[in-house]
């Protein structure tokens, strides 16, 4: 073998040893700064004063500051806007960032219209969607729901047959308004949840409920998730039919989450003592896949919460991370103090005092099991 090649080989070698060691430590670097992620963003300091009115509207905030209407974008600067109200008594309403409301007891504010609305009655409650706007009013001891669209046009005038319990819109791509009716005379308990198209205007769905009331719904593409005294109850969204039943007898849905076709609930127990969570796993189909997994999160938790098949828990200093598995994971100190804590979709909204501040959940949890896998 010649001088050179030798040469040429030890070099290799040598080349080769160091690219190892390079990567090795790129490696451990990267372990590093993967480990050092926090669970939460860094915080977004909001311009409202916590303390006072505001409205979470799925694209931004709705408050009032003075005689003033505001209205801050988290994207979009140029949706922001602000105007006089016609006293600072009123309540807010909105969706998304074109619909938008104020009102009293006595008439109702569409934002963008220069006259307001007096339906008659009473205004009991207004809720917003994506271009429409419901408005509960009661007179003589009748209910009425009139769905506005954003002219001032009113779309549709229901009359209930027994007393509204809930009603909103559905938030879906093809935006329904869906009703819930308690009827108080009959010998046993009869809810019954009601959908409708307001563009049409059209009645789309009926579900009827018996000895159970309706505590929360959850909606989505392909199921209408009811939440019973009893029962978490799946039905199918196209024909309204009964798929299963999950017995969730003393425990009620605090926040959900929908991946794919499984669906999370953090589920809270009935007993004020302590703070029991249970994490619900079930499937879209019309067969459960039922999980139940117990999660041990702090008494003192202010709020429980899914993301991404994870429990986030906030306590006044810390959050805690547990895994799709119910095992804690993660713990980390927060920035400063909190008195209370909201989900705004994919966000956090943190309440310190008069302040408010947006945080995004990371998810570290699944980047460190890759590594570690």
């Amino acid at each position: 073998m010649s001088k050179n090649k030798a040469n040429s080989i030890t070099i290799s070698v040598r080349f080769i040893v160091v690219l190892i060691a390079i990567l090795a430590v790129a490696g451990i670097v990267v372990v590093v700064i993967l480990a050092n992620q926090s669970l939460l963003s860094k915080p977004n300091e909001m311009k409202f004063d916590a303390r006072t009115q505001y409205l979470y509207t799925g694209t931004g905030f709705m408050y009032t500051q003075g005689g003033v209407l505001k209205y801050d974008d988290l994207t979009d600067t140029d949706e922001t806007y602000s105007g006089n109200l016609p006293h600072p008594d009123v309540k807010l309403a909105g969706y998304g960032r074109h619909t938008h409301a104020v009102y009293d007891a006595s008439s109702l504010c569409i934002v963008g219209l220069k006259d307001a609305i007096a339906p008659g009655g009473e205004i009991k409650s207004v809720e917003c969607g994506n271009g429409f706007v419901a408005c509960l009013t009661e007179k003589d001891g009748a209910e009425r729901i009139t769905v506005y669209g954003t002219d001032g046009e009113i779309k549709e005038d229901i009359i209930p047959d027994n007393t509204v319990t809930e009603f909103g819109f559905t938030h879906l791509d093809k935006e329904q308004l869906y009703m819930v009716t308690l009827d108080t005379d009959a010998e046993t308990v009869i809810s019954t949840i009601t959908t409708y198209d307001p563009s049409a205007p059209a009645m789309t769905g009926i579900i009827t409920v018996q000895n159970q009331l309706v505590e929360n719904i959850l909606f989505t593409k392909k199921s209408v998730f009811v939440e019973g005294t009893t029962n978490m109850i799946r039905y199918d969204a196209n024909n309204n039919t009964e798929s299963y039943r999950l017995i969730t007898r003393g425990y009620h849905m605090g926040d959900s989450f929908v991946k794919g076709d499984k669906v999370y609930f953090a589920m809270h127990s009935d007993e004020s003592t302590k703070r029991s969570v249970r994490m619900y796993v079930t499937s879209q189909s019309a067969v459960p896949s039922e999980e139940v997994l117990p999660v041990q999160v702090p008494s003192d938790a202010l709020g429980v919460f899914v993301f991404d098949k994870n429990i986030y828990a906030l306590t006044s200093t810390d959050v805690y991370m547990y895994d799709s598995e119910g095992e804690l994971c993660e713990t980390e100190k927060l920035q400063f103090a909190i008195d209370g804590v909201q989900k705004l979709d994919g966000k956090l909204l943190l309440v310190s005092g008069g302040r408010a501040y947006t945080v995004t959940v990371t998810g570290t949890n699944k980047i460190k099991s890759a590594l570690k896998k």
